[in-house]
């Protein structure tokens, strides 16, 4: 049976948060994509840290993300 009473540390808390690196990560945004893109993501072993750079490489390209 779960503990309906669990201790909550700020060292609990942070590990709930999931991350990519050392940054947290936000909430879900799904995409779907046309089969040929879709067929050659799922070739590379990390694709969702992959799509997450290109994202981030774009955004910031266009000026709606700071540069770090």
């Amino acid at each position: 049976m779960a503990n309906k009473n669990p201790i909550q540390t700020a060292e609990f808390k942070a590990q709930q948060v999931p991350k990519h690196g050392d940054r947290a990560l936000g909430k879900v945004i799904g995409t779907r994509y046309p089969a040929d893109v879709d067929a050659a993501l799922r070739q590379i072993a990390d694709h969702q840290g992959y799509i997450r750079q290109a994202i981030e490489e774009k955004l910031r390209a266009d000026g709606l993300l700071p540069e770090r």
